[in-house]
């Protein structure tokens, strides 16, 4: 069973080249002279206990830059909430580089590459100005954003404004195929397969806050990295992650990241962030989250998923 598992973890990076290799592929850093361009400075609270910032705040920076490129547009939250409508984020795929820390001045860049009837891809590029000719790259990203109604969530057909505005400019990036599918599979067939079934290297237990929730009554999108990131520290702390060989004292770097939104949690939900230790590669740890949740109001009896995540990070020497 173990062995199935991490043969599926080692199929989802085939067809695509090391971390490292994939940031400097100008192919995925380029941007259409139409995209919407912006520049931040990172502020001193944004910086995490290493000095970088943290997967939460980068989706945030993403996040934020879409709203502004919509508003440039004539699209803004006032817009979106006089139609009623919202537009929710179902996958994100993010690949990071260059971390910044407290002072780094950033230049970011956002555009929609494709239309579907009820969904959009929105492209991302974060990157870090440097004394060096080429800016060092701090994230690409592409995400898949249902347009919904704002009351029931229900997917709705995108307004013909929006998609006349916006307009499709490609520039996709570079796909990596992610089997969630079959490693779901794998993971829920121990008990009926014979098989001994994968444990979960941390089990992290909380309840959404109040504070969590944005204007559209759910637990933010990017609330979700900052839950798998604190289960990651607890499976790392706890010495649960020397079965792959990452002692306590080691240093993650966080390098990719695909997530899939299953379904929205509000305050109050009783959340289980699980950590799967999927293997080893020479330089990287591949990992598998899920977050569970007993939602009371939706009336749940049991835990259900609305999230999963795969991810790489690479392995830094341990600390004294």
């Amino acid at each position: 069973m173990n062995e199935e598992i991490r043969a599926l973890a080692a199929d989802a990076g085939t067809g695509a080249a090391p971390a490292v290799a994939i940031q400097r592929r100008r192919h995925d850093t380029q941007t259409p002279p139409e995209a919407f361009a912006d520049a931040l400075e990172t502020r001193s609270y944004e910086a995490g206990r290493a000095g970088p910032i943290r997967v939460g705040t980068t989706l945030r920076y993403l996040e934020s830059l879409a709203t502004r490129a919509s508003a440039a547009l004539g699209f803004d939250s006032n817009w979106y909430a006089e139609q009623q409508v919202a537009w929710v984020v179902r996958e994100m795929s993010l690949l990071l580089g260059d971390l910044p820390t407290i002072g780094d001045a950033l230049t970011l860049a956002t555009w929609v590459s494709d239309f579907k009837r009820v969904q959009a891809f929105r492209e991302y590029v974060v990157a870090r100005q440097s004394s060096q000719p080429t800016p060092r790259m701090v994230a690409r990203a592409r995400a898949r954003w249902a347009y919904v109604d704002r009351a029931s969530g229900r997917p709705l057909a995108i307004h013909a404004a929006l998609t006349g505005r916006m307009g499709a400019l490609g520039y996709t990036m570079r796909s990596r195929p992610q089997r969630f599918g079959e490693v779901t599979q794998a993971l829920q067939r121990g008990a009926t397969d014979g098989a001994p079934r994968l444990a979960p290297a941390g089990e992290l237990a909380l309840v959404a806050r109040e504070y969590e929730a944005d204007v559209n009554q759910h637990i933010n999108n990017c609330v979700y990295a900052d839950w798998l990131d604190e289960g990651l520290h607890q499976s790392l702390t706890s010495g649960r992650l020397a079965m792959v060989g990452v002692t306590p004292t080691a240093t993650l770097r966080p390098r990719y990241y695909h997530l899939e939104y299953i379904r929205p949690l509000r305050p109050g939900a009783r959340v289980t962030v699980r950590t799967y230790a999927l293997g080893r590669r020479s330089r990287s740890l591949i990992l598998w989250q899920e977050i569970l949740a007993d939602d009371a109001s939706r009336q749940e009896a049991t835990p259900t998923l609305a999230l999963r995540a795969y991810s790489e990070h690479l392995l830094a020497p341990a600390t004294a």
